[in-house]
């Protein structure tokens, strides 16, 4: 008895030891993981935010971002004030963020929004109906400390950035931080769960056929009758249209005669004008010949200007 429960605990034992085994023991999966940072997409969006070149969807190369100069603007403010140093540090400390919408908020600290002092006259009476309703000072900080209004192109030349951009910017400020983000790309939004149930319940409702052909293959596939295929479209004649519709909605059998007497001339020369540029197409491809075609499809579409 002895013996057999000392078996018995040993084999007890020895089939946790190769349960704790089996589960330390790890699979290599053969799935590769996704890094989504050696996207060719990822790499040149943390390019651009960064300054750095960049290969753009044209597979055209885009330089780098270069660092400000000395300034040069005779303006009514004091941009002379801004020393080279300050703007490269402006420069670097902005494109070290590397991060779109955290730039957006890191230059939205150096706008102040303010309300328009001297109006010049519009083609309004009442101020409120004026497009500008407010206007925005540019402040950038020297010595850690000091704030200094500059104009805009002073303003824009430190951070690398458009005067497009800061106008958008500019636009948005009062408002919050949500809304600097930037609305660009990302992943779709994804649709509620009845409405999918929705379009499931619609198609199932719609009688359907099981193959013929593949049934012992496929017994659960389905088609829909050929009824609901959407025929591809073609250009069709503006004359011809307009004919057939005169022809069917004809309320005498006198005009329905006439608009189909005039839908076989427009055949018939519609037929001649296919027929001579045939002709010319076989001329212009014989040897030594002075002829030359030029054929083209206009789609629709109407160049000008035009000869008269």
């Amino acid at each position: 008895m002895c013996l057999i429960s000392c078996c018995t605990v040993a084999t007890i034992s020895l089939r946790k030891m190769a349960d704790e085994v089996l589960e330390c023991v790890t699979v290599a999966s053969k799935k590769r993981v996704l890094n989504t940072l050696k996207w060719k997409k990822t790499i040149r969006k943390d390019s651009k935010n960064r300054g750095l070149t960049y290969i753009n969807t044209k597979n055209n190369e885009v330089g780098e971002k270069t660092e400000p100069k000395e300034v040069s603007c005779k303006c009514q403010f004091s941009c002379t004030c801004i020393t080279l140093d300050c703007r490269k540090k402006l420069f670097r400390n902005f494109w070290d963020i590397g991060n779109y919408n955290e730039q957006q908020i890191y230059l939205k600290n150096f706008i102040r929004v303010c309300l328009v002092n001297r109006r010049r006259h519009g083609s309004y009476d009442d101020a409120t109906q004026s497009r500008r309703q407010r206007t925005y000072k540019y402040i950038l900080i020297i010595r850690g400390m000091s704030e200094v209004q500059v104009c805009k192109k002073t303003f824009c030349e430190p951070f690398g950035v458009s005067g497009r951009r800061v106008q958008i910017l500019a636009e948005k400020i009062g408002c919050d931080d949500e809304s600097l983000k930037d609305k660009r790309g990302g992943k779709r939004q994804r649709r509620e769960p009845e409405w999918k149930e929705k379009i499931i319940n619609y198609i199932s409702s719609i009688p359907a056929q099981e193959s013929h052909y593949g049934r012992s293959d496929a017994p659960n596939r389905k088609y829909l009758p050929t009824e609901l295929n959407v025929p591809s479209r073609v250009d069709t004649c503006p004359t011809c249209d307009s004919l057939k519709v005169q022809i069917d909605t004809a309320p005498t059998e006198e005009i329905k005669t006439d608009g189909k007497q005039k839908l076989e001339i427009h055949h018939r020369q519609a037929e001649l004008a296919r027929q001579q540029m045939s002709k010319d197409d076989i001329k212009s491809r014989e040897n030594n010949s002075g002829i030359r075609m030029v054929q083209f499809d206009l789609q629709q579409q109407m160049y000008l200007p035009t000869h008269t």
